[in-house]
């Protein structure tokens, strides 16, 4: 934007720009508020912003863009309740907050980077190899996802990006809407980076998958499904189950009737059993509160297979 036009912030003089510019040629266009109300002096715009030097990365800001203030840190009015010498970034500076308090990682993916770099990874159809852009884009982005289900899907406005829809209304106002759509990288779903490798199946007289939701959707899926299916096959009640006996012995069998109530209420524990124990559990990291729906799930006793399983799950999960 600005790099055919010097004039914007280089003033002319004999046909000539000058070397230097100042704040106020910044200011034209940046007219923001101070950096803290009761600073004692105010650093030039171009002592810590050095965009228009090429192009800026983060790592090689000097440390005297902090320290020339934070070395001695000096204020009016009330005393800082920050760090005061701060000298440089590699061995003076305190922890951050958020990891001095030890406050938890809000996420519950476990999602291993390396992992999924790996060459010949196991895809939907054959072996792949991802890259970051299969997971990482700008909310804006209109390229096609390689492993997401929703291929079609339009562009995200650009005021409507994940950034700018935690902004206050006045904030997010003052700032271009181009500048709202490259803020930062919207967060992978679901349905765009993860569906076509992750499937969520749940039983085999199914193909489909459970909706990727919260356990009391997930449930209502999975009751709604197998009410259908018994009432289309209610020969299924009639259950057949093998009788522990001595090897080398025929195996006597005993027969089960169930109601269909019956038959739907097991096979919902048996589905969620598999997703909440297994599928959903490589991804994320659940925990249970009381009072979900699956309840029934905790310390249930199995009788599959001639033997008495104890599978205990609690209740309730946080995605």
């Amino acid at each position: 934007m600005l790099g055919a036009k010097c004039e914007a912030c280089h003033f002319e003089m004999a046909g000539f720009f000058s070397e230097k510019t100042s704040d106020r040629a910044c200011l034209a266009c940046h007219d923001g508020p101070i950096h803290h109300a009761n600073q004692t002096f105010t650093p030039n715009c171009s002592s810590c912003h050095v965009e228009h030097r090429g192009r800026a990365w983060l790592a090689e800001t000097s440390d005297a863009d902090c320290s020339q203030c934070h070395a001695d840190l000096r204020t009016n009015g009330e005393p800082t309740k920050l760090v005061r010498d701060i000298e440089n970034f590699g061995s003076g500076h305190p922890q951050f907050a958020v990891l001095r308090s030890g406050n938890p990682d809000p996420g519950t993916i476990k999602l291993n980077h390396a992992v999924h770099m790996k060459r010949n990874l196991a895809g939907p159809n054959a072996p792949v190899q991802l890259d970051c852009g299969d997971c990482h884009r700008p909310a804006t982005s209109t390229d096609a996802w390689r492993f997401g289900s929703d291929q079609s899907a339009a562009p995200r406005a650009a005021m409507d990006s994940p950034q700018s829809a935690a902004m206050p209304p006045s904030q997010k106002s003052d700032l271009p809407a181009m500048v709202l759509a490259r803020a930062l990288m919207a967060p992978p779903t679901y349905a765009k980076t993860c569906v076509a490798c992750h499937g969520l199946q749940f039983d085999k007289r199914f193909t489909e998958s459970v909706p990727h939701d919260t356990p009391e959707v997930v449930h209502k899926f999975l009751v709604d499904k197998f009410q259908k299916y018994i009432t289309a096959h209610p020969a299924e009640v009639r259950e057949t189950e093998p009788v522990p006996g001595l090897p080398q012995r025929p195996q006597p069998v005993a027969v089960r009737v169930l109601t269909p109530e019956q038959w739907v209420t097991e096979r919902v524990a048996e589905s969620e059993q598999l997703l909440y124990g297994k599928t959903c559990k490589q991804c994320h990291a659940l925990s249970f509160s009381a009072g979900a729906n699956f309840q029934r799930l905790r310390n249930r006793t199995s009788r599959r297979a001639g033997c008495r399983t104890r599978i205990s799950i609690t209740s309730g999960t946080r995605w």
